[in-house]
């Protein structure tokens, strides 16, 4: 003491008299500050009546202060305006015992020994369901929340409170843009800051659950090791609010030393320099803050509390604050703290929940299987926003996994997934005797306003069911501050519109009479109240077994008498939603909640048929469907098309279409090993017919499929993909369903063909129609087309097209059945007149009946041998009505053409011969005249020559045309 008592004499000894009159005259201010005790005035003017004033001076301090002297000679020379004085000051305290830098490294030990507490302290976690022994690591869990730096428009946050799933999300994006990070809560963050001190109040606020805690610990735990605030802050002080009493008379030396008590020999040293202090108050609505009513003595206790003097800058005025509160208490917050900077958690963005997903799982491929399914659940994922959220649904989803379980069967109903969130909240909220005084009146509220359609609701609103604004009672609400043109108010609301409507469905299950559960399901048949199925939804998630068994506190009103009344609802929601889609998913979703598998095969025998046609459905509605169809003995037919499913949809409801009548489903961007799997189960089927259409796109497969139980035509068309493929497509479904309509495309080999040739020979199929495109063109494939055709020389009508399309490939198509209309297209002029095409269709009835068989042929530029060999093996067999022959021809091809058509007893309706080689004109107008003449007794024959302009001269094509009757 005696070497600060000669330092101190040495200070005030640098000081003009005036400025020493000035110096004693201050201390009577400051002695509260560090709870010093008083030096009373007559003494202090006694020292400065002395000879040696400034020896005096520091002889009182010493005996009245002892070690407070160095802290508050340092703020009297602040106030006195010799700061220069302070430096020398903390020279010496630095030097005390004669050796600056052992004292300066018995300062960093402590700070580093402070820093090693908080980290130890933080590093490892519990979480909501850890054993004993367990912890997580901090870091490894910790996901980057995003706060933003002003209050929200009430109608942007009113539309953000009622959208779900990626409409929610991507309305939350908005936030980005005007987010801050933490490390700049206390800096200039943009232009219009500049010139501006930098902010020494900073409030977060957000409602239970959003985060802020966490937050807090990722600063300190930041700032522990040195990633944080290391330059602007010697010491981080963590105060837990519903740790502090703000009434209680603790100084400030307490307050520090609830962080670490090993703290307390450098106590003076760290608030010498207040400035670089700061002090974290988390949870500043659960601190004991009298109300407007309470009386003089807790308000004038309150006042001198080293708290409240804290935050309101009694003391300690240099220092930092950052303050968490919920958006409740913002108020009450203004009316003590001068807030320079406001920002506000909104939550995790889409990207961060995809993030605490993989954190969480730590096996990457299974969170985002997880993640995706969640993206396709509408109230849950308008929810993760919700960090508590996030951390149930991953647990829930993770406990089925360790044992190697399907994810989606370990998810939980969306009824299930909130109640353990609002209980995880009342259980660390809210005391045992309020909860459920708390959840009626909530309830209550809840339901009347989604009847009064209110999203937002204000104090009055609160008032009417007694719901405290402040408090437990305030757990489940955030609070909106918004401007008027002249005032400036605030609302209320619950989290999201989902919490609200599951609040209102707690109601009904825990409070209402039979008559109003009767009231709230007619109301909802009426689809303009369309969010009341949103209700009765989560009504019926309430009656599962598991959901009361979450809230085992609370007793579900009479649960059988509620079951009773929903399952005789069923019936009349099954007439009424049965053509609304949305409506009638939300059904099946009703049936899913309640998991009661006697309630929902009753359901599905009212319903038999689900069509969902052009409503887009997501993994969560598959599923749902998948149960509601598992449940039922038969479903009569499902109807899925252009409904956007996806691989996983798809093969999640192949697995139940056996227990289904008829199916319509089509699925893009399937991967080959789907397609195969789908395959090997086509002639397991019960169906009578298939309609199945396969379709390669790059790398993936597009698939149309539908089928029934009732007589029809089958029909398949496989386009561009491999070989082994189309064999095991065509060997499962021809044998099994007969097609009478046959496509196949791509790269085919003789091999293809050929097996497609046995098959339909083996089967004695008579195809109505047969498409084969195959890119490549030698003369295996002419016999091996030529075999497939004379398969047909017995059919009623057949048509076939063979034409060569580029380099390297070949189509083949072929029709069969009767084609009277299709004929009003063929020839010129008669689609658009009744009394002519009447005039045709009974000329081809009068020649059906005559020559029993109508075939056509059409051959277009392929190579004169393929040509020859196709003429020869259909004119003589088949006669066919119609024949176009078209394509680079030489004499002697055009010779025997026209020679077998001579020699044929029989009359072509149309014959149509095309050459594109000029030199070969002469011998096609010759023989075609040679054969019209030959023909002339029974018909009349127009011989038109067109010489096509539009061509080169040396391309231009020669079309030499023939047809009766005239």
């Amino acid at each position: 003491m005696e070497s600060l008592r000669s330092h101190t004499t040495d200070i005030l000894m640098e000081l003009k008299e005036d400025e020493l009159k000035r110096f004693w005259k201050k201390l009577d201010s400051i002695e509260p500050k560090h709870h010093c005790k008083h030096i009373p005035l007559g003494k202090l003017e006694q020292a400065d009546n002395s000879v040696n004033t400034a020896g005096e001076l520091a002889h009182l301090m010493i005996g009245y202060y002892e070690e407070k002297a160095i802290v508050v000679l340092l703020d009297t020379l602040d106030e006195i305006g010799r700061k220069d004085l302070k430096r020398k000051v903390k020279n010496f305290m630095f030097c005390e015992g004669g050796c600056k830098e052992h004292s300066k490294r018995r300062k960093i030990d402590y700070n580093s020994q402070y820093r090693d507490e908080i980290k130890y302290k933080l590093e490892k976690i519990r979480e909501y369901n850890s054993l004993p022994g367990e912890r997580v690591d901090f870091n490894a869990r910790y996901t980057k929340l995003t706060l933003i730096k002003k209050h929200q428009q009430r109608h942007g946050k009113e539309k953000e409170l009622k959208e779900k799933g990626k409409r929610h999300t991507s309305l939350m994006e908005k936030h980005r843009n005007m987010s801050i990070d933490v490390e700049n809560l206390f800096s200039f963050v943009d232009e219009k800051e500049e010139g501006k001190k930098e902010p020494k109040t900073v409030v977060i606020q957000g409602p239970a659950g959003i985060g802020k805690s966490f937050t807090v610990q990722k600063i300190m735990l930041d700032w522990a090791c040195g990633k944080l605030f290391h330059e602007q802050f010697q010491y981080v002080f963590h105060l837990r609010c519903r740790e502090l009493k703000s009434n209680k008379n603790d100084s400030l030396d307490d307050l520090i030393l609830t962080c670490s008590d090993s703290l307390k020999p450098v106590l003076q040293e760290i608030m010498s320099e207040p400035e670089h202090l700061l002090f974290i108050f988390d949870g500043f609505d659960e601190l004991n803050l009298p109300s407007g009513k309470a009386d003089d003595r807790n308000q004038e206790e309150m006042a001198s509390s080293t708290v409240i003097k804290l935050l309101n800058r009694n003391i300690m005025s240099q220092a930092s604050l950052l303050i968490t509160t919920r958006p409740t208490a913002l108020q009450a917050l203004d009316e003590i703290v001068k807030i320079d900077r406001y920002s506000e958690i909104v939550g995790f963005l889409e990207d961060e929940i995809r993030e605490y997903f993989i954190k969480s799982f730590q096996d990457q491929d299974k969170a985002l299987s997880a993640f995706n399914i969640i993206k396709g659940n509408n109230v849950v994922l308008s929810v993760c926003f919700v960090p508590l959220v996030c951390w149930i649904v991953c647990s829930v989803m993770k406990k089925g996994t360790e044992c190697g379980g399907d994810l989606m069967k370990n998810m939980k109903t969306d009824s299930q997934v909130l109640l353990h969130f609002i209980n995880k909240l009342l259980e660390h909220h809210c005391s045992t005797s309020e909860k459920t005084a708390f959840i009626e009146k909530v309830s209550r509220l809840a339901f009347a306003g989604i009847k009064e359609g209110k999203l937002v609701f204000t104090d009055k609103d609160l008032s009417r069911f007694s719901i405290k604004s402040s408090g437990s009672e305030s757990t489940f609400f955030s609070k909106l501050f918004y401007k008027t043109d002249i005032d400036a108010k605030a609302v209320y609301h619950f989290l999201h519109l989902s919490v609200q409507e599951l609040f209102a469905a707690m109601y009904f299950a825990f409070h209402s009479s039979s008559g109003e559960i009767d009231e709230l399901l007619n109301d909802c048949l009426d689809t303009n109240n369309g969010n009341l199925i949103h209700v009765v939804r989560f009504v019926f998630g309430l009656t599962n077994v598991k959901s009361k068994e979450i809230f085992e506190e609370f007793q579900i009103w009479s649960s059988a008498e509620l079951k009773t009344c929903l399952q005789s609802w069923i019936p009349k929601a099954v007439e009424c939603y049965r053509d609304k889609s949305p409506f009638l998913l939300q059904l099946l979703y009703c049936l899913y909640e309640m998991q009661d598998p006697y309630l929902a095969a009753h359901a599905m025998t009212i319903l038999s048929q689900i069509t969902l046609r052009e409503c887009p459905l997501s993994s969560i509605d598959c599923a749902v469907i998948k149960y509601c169809i598992e449940q039922s003995t038969v479903v009569k037919g499902i109807d899925v098309y252009n409904c956007h499913l996806t691989e996983d949809e798809v093969k999640m409801l192949w697995d139940i279409l056996p227990k289904c009548q008829s199916v319509r489903l089509n699925v893009d961007k399937i991967t080959e090993s789907t397609l195969k799997l789908i395959c090997g189960t086509l002639n397991s089927q019960t169906y009578q017919w298939i309609k199945l259409s396969v379709e390669k796109s790059e790398n993936v497969f597009n698939l149309s499929f539908e089928a029934g139980s009732h007589e029809n035509d089958s029909s398949i068309s496989l386009s561009c993909i491999c070989e082994s493929l189309v064999e095991q497509f065509l060997k499962n479904t021809i044998t099994k369903y007969k097609p009478t309509s046959i496509s196949i495309s791509g790269e085919l080999g003789e091999r293809t063909i050929t097996y497609l040739r046995k098959k339909l020979k083996n089967e004695n199929l008579m195809l109505k129609s047969l498409s084969i495109k195959a890119t490549f063109l030698n003369d295996q494939l002419n016999t091996v087309i030529c075999s497939l055709i004379s398969l047909d020389s017995k059919a009623t009508c057949v048509s076939w097209r063979l034409c060569h399309r580029g380099e390297n490939r070949i189509t083949l198509e072929h029709e069969a059945g009767t084609y009277f209309t299709e004929r009003n297209y063929w020839l010129n002029g008669f689609e658009e007149d009744y009394e002519e095409n009447e005039k045709l269709k009974r000329y081809e009835e009068k020649l059906l009946q005559e020559e029993k068989c109508l075939h056509r042929l059409s051959v277009s530029h392929i190579d004169e041998s393929t040509l020859m060999c196709i003429c020869e093996l259909i004119i003589p067999k088949c006669k066919p009505i119609d024949i176009e022959v078209s394509g680079p021809m030489g004499e002697e091809t055009l010779r025997l053409i026209l020679e077998m058509l001579i020699a044929e007893d029989y009359k072509p309706m149309d014959l149509r011969l095309h050459a594109q080689d000029e030199k070969d004109v002469e011998f096609h107008i010759d023989y075609t005249i040679m054969f019209a003449i030959t023909k002339m007794e029974s018909g009349s024959w127009d011989l038109v020559q067109h010489d096509e302009i539009n061509y080169k001269p040396e391309d231009r094509p020669y079309h030499s045309e023939f047809r009766w009757p005239a």
